[in-house]
């Protein structure tokens, strides 16, 4: 059996550890537990909570409590309070320690009878913490070693419960990288890319000195935005951190690994750039967040539902236009990146959503709005509830199914133009984008997967700046194809 001493020589492990990043989970890490067992010799605990299928480094911190060795002299080893460390001076050369075991590796809790220290252990398997052997009393059959009134027995051992508090040390899985970011899918019959990830730390200290903290991926695999595999995926396995595979189209990769005592999972996307560029849906440093966004928002639409299902007087229908406000950071770690506040409009309708709904109670220090999103879950024809009165006309529609009045019917035309408002939005939402002067952008994802940029510098009557997120409804001459933006990932 190989021992190995692994405790710290002046304080654990754990608290030397950077913080770690926010990664994204499809477990939650595994929580402290204390292990109970006598301190009677031979006894032990089984690790049964931290049975690792990887290695991983783990802390074993011993409570206690003291318990007492007594002695009958002039046997060996002296009476005294025994800790984790045992007693150190008998016949068998350290006495009633404690030590962790898994597999042949065994490891302790400091020099024997010494101060104890937190065991930090490589652990994989399934493990044990031991109690230490008893004194041995004698080596002569006459008990020569022990007073004749013990009858054998040189020692008496307090019998208690102790117990061990064992953690797993705190580690991520490294968002995982991708070289390039972005690849003209459209125009190229492939694109490798370099994918990277790692451990967060990468290494701990034990004893003075450094170690590597161990990362097993255990898959990686890419999902094109049209929902397909794609690319000749990477096996996973220790140490593989780095994954290049040729990808013909846009999409996301998922790579998970075991690291810190559990798996987790961090993703990346690799996208197309939009012609007429655009700064925010083209910002790969927050991952084309703005794509996603916009995607996510059109989902929680229910675009598929029929015009007027769920409405009432009191309730919102199925289908409604879902929105929000774009933000940016000016100070700070994440200065100049995006991030997005979706609202919650109780009076949202399939004609209409607030996307300041809420604004005047928002606050964000160090960041300030930027635009706004929304959506428009119908494409000609189609009849839409709850749409305002017609301010030139003076003519109302039905807000719900049986209120007596009539929806708006949104008819088809023949010019693709024409079916997505003025230059890609309502009057409202024009003046929206326009107001309070000089305007801001605001951007509207359509059923069909058209997305428009209205606001300040764009024309009304002819504005060219409007994409496919899918498909291409809008101009097939500009068909997402390969280019098709990747949606929001939901663990399964």
């Amino acid at each position: 059996m190989l021992a190995v001493a692994c405790h710290e020589i002046d304080s654990p492990a754990v608290p030397l550890l950077r913080p770690p990043i926010n990664a994204k989970l499809t477990q939650s890490p595994p929580q402290p537990v204390v292990y109970t067992m006598s301190s009677a010799a031979l006894s032990y605990t089984e690790l049964t909570s931290h049975n690792f299928p990887y290695d991983t480094w783990i802390a074993v911190q011993p409570n206690g409590p003291q318990f007492q060795l007594t002695a009958f002299l002039p046997a060996k080893p002296e009476s005294q309070a025994v800790t984790a460390t045992g007693a150190s001076g008998g016949r068998n050369g350290c006495d009633l320690n404690a030590s962790v075991a898994f597999g042949q590796f065994v490891t302790g809790f400091g020099l024997c009878g010494g101060e104890e220290k937190s065991d930090t252990v490589l652990a994989r398997g399934q493990g044990f913490i031991r109690q230490g052997s008893f004194p041995l009393d004698f080596t002569s059959v006459d008990n020569s070693d022990c007073p004749p009134r013990t009858s054998g027995s040189c020692h008496v051992q307090d019998v208690v419960d102790i117990s061990f508090t064992v953690s797993a040390i705190p580690v991520t899985l490294r968002q995982v990288k991708a070289v390039p970011r972005t690849a003209p899918f459209n125009s190229v019959l492939y694109q490798q890319v370099v994918f990277s990830t790692g451990a967060d730390p990468d290494s701990l200290t034990i004893g003075g000195a450094r170690v590597a903290m161990p990362i097993t991926t255990t898959s990686w695999v890419y999902t094109a935005g049209d929902g397909t595999l794609d690319g000749n995926m990477c096996n996973g396995g220790f140490p593989i951190v780095t994954c290049s595979p040729f990808l013909h189209k846009a999409g996301r990769m998922v790579v998970k690994g075991f690291v810190g005592g559990w798996e987790q999972t961090s993703t990346v996307t690799i996208q197309c750039l939009v012609t007429p560029a655009d700064s925010m849906l083209n910002d790969s440093t927050s991952d084309f967040s703005l794509r996603e966004t916009l995607l996510d928002a059109l989902t929680k639409s229910n675009p598929d539902s029929a015009a007027g299902v769920g409405a009432t007087a009191e309730h919102r229908g199925f289908r409604h236009e879902e929105g929000g406000r774009i933000y940016r950071w000016h100070t700070g770690p994440n200065v100049g990146k995006y991030f997005f506040s979706p609202v919650d409009d109780p009076n949202a309708t399939e004609c209409h959503v607030d996307t300041r709904y809420g604004e005047e109670n928002e606050t964000y220090l160090g960041a300030s709005v930027v635009g706004y999103y929304h959506v428009h879950p119908v494409t000609p024809p189609d009849s839409l509830y709850g749409c305002l009165p017609n301010s030139d006309t003076g003519e109302h529609y039905s807000q719900y199914p049986g209120d007596g009045l009539k929806p708006y019917y949104a008819p088809a035309s023949d010019s693709a133009k024409e079916n997505y408002g003025t230059g890609g939005g309502s009057l409202s939402d024009w003046l929206h984008a326009l107001s309070p002067s000089p305007g801001h952008n605001e951007y509207i994802i359509y059923k069909d997967g058209t997305v428009y940029r209205l606001g300040p510098g764009q024309s009304i009557e002819n504005n060219s700046n409007y994409w496919s997120a899918f498909g291409a409804a809008r101009d097939p001459s500009k068909p997402a194809a390969k280019c098709t933006w990747p949606k929001k990932y939901s663990p399964t």
